[in-house]
């Protein structure tokens, strides 16, 4: 019996002391990105807010899809405006934050009015 309660014992000691290393494992984070992403798209929400009407009733992939053919068109301004639409739709969703930092590359491969701009907010 003894045995037994022992064996409870160090179980119990064990399973205690791997929570308390879990515990203290964080993940890989940066804080001054993680709120700097939270910034940008506020400012996506405010921007998105004034070309309402261009996106009303639109989802976050026909807003991708919309800004893919204004790339195709070299229409950079109007493709931010969607894919910045679709973060403030979908702030957590990885899909716009990719098309917005390819969009700035491809802006920047054109050469296209307001690259700079578009290419380092997309880094």
């Amino acid at each position: 019996m003894t045995k037994m309660l022992r064996l409870a014992f160090a179980l119990v000691l064990l399973v205690a002391s791997f929570g308390a290393v879990a515990a203290e494992v964080k993940p890989f984070a940066r804080e001054d990105l993680a709120s700097d992403a939270v910034r940008l798209a506020e400012d996506f929400r405010k921007e998105t807010i004034k070309i309402g009407a261009k996106i009303k009733g639109r989802s976050p992939d026909q807003l991708l899809k919309n800004a893919a053919a204004f790339v195709t068109a070299s229409d950079f301004k109007a493709a931010a405006e969607q894919i910045g639409a679709a973060i403030a739709a979908a702030p957590k969703d990885a899909a716009p934050w990719l098309a917005y930092a390819h969009l700035g590359q491809a802006a920047d491969d054109a050469k296209a009015e307001g690259r700079n701009h578009r290419r380092l907010r997309g880094l």
